[in-house]
């Protein structure tokens, strides 16, 4: 994929889901990190049972669209007193419909649990895809740095590149 797909796939995602705690986007190897913030701790068992919906239908859906993943990995990180879900992505085959279902299996299984910022957030298309455009043409400026980063702050999307 060309990374200019995959930056605007990266910023799309990034105004578009107030649930997801960071994304990561390394264009260099055309990967994004996804991360999920969970308060409290995911039982063993409810761990096991969100891994294994995530993958059945993670791999329904990619039979569906006719798209395989070259990687994909989902995994827990526990931390004191949040427990992080992360999604690492190929971009090559990477959907935002993808985020959404993986969004919708995690507010399923944990629903209450999910933190997230609840300041004002993006709704409006045009406004959205002002907001996309201009920070595309700002991080295009620099083609040494191909590492970016994106999370929320009292409802705005701060985007870092590396």
């Amino acid at each position: 994929m060309n990374s200019g797909n995959g930056l605007d796939l990266f910023i799309s995602i990034s105004l578009t889901y107030p649930e997801l705690h960071s994304i990561r986007y390394d264009s260099d190897h055309d990967i994004i990190s996804c991360q999920i913030a969970v308060q409290g701790d995911i039982a063993t068992d409810q761990e096991k049972h969100l891994l294994t919906r995530f993958k059945q239908c993670l791999d329904l859906y990619h039979t569906m669209t006719g798209d395989k993943a070259s990687i994909m990995r989902v995994y827990v990180q526990r931390l004191s007193e949040v427990t992080l879900l992360h999604y690492e992505r190929d971009m090559n085959t990477m959907s935002e419909g993808e985020i959404g279902l993986l969004l919708n299996l995690t507010r399923d299984i944990i629903s209450n649990r999910i933190l997230y910022d609840t300041g004002d957030s993006i709704t409006e298309e045009p406004f959205k895809n002002k907001v996309k455009q201009n920070l595309l043409r700002r991080i295009s400026k620099d083609e040494d740095k191909h590492q970016f980063l994106a999370f929320r702050k009292q409802g705005r999307v701060l985007v870092f590149q590396k």
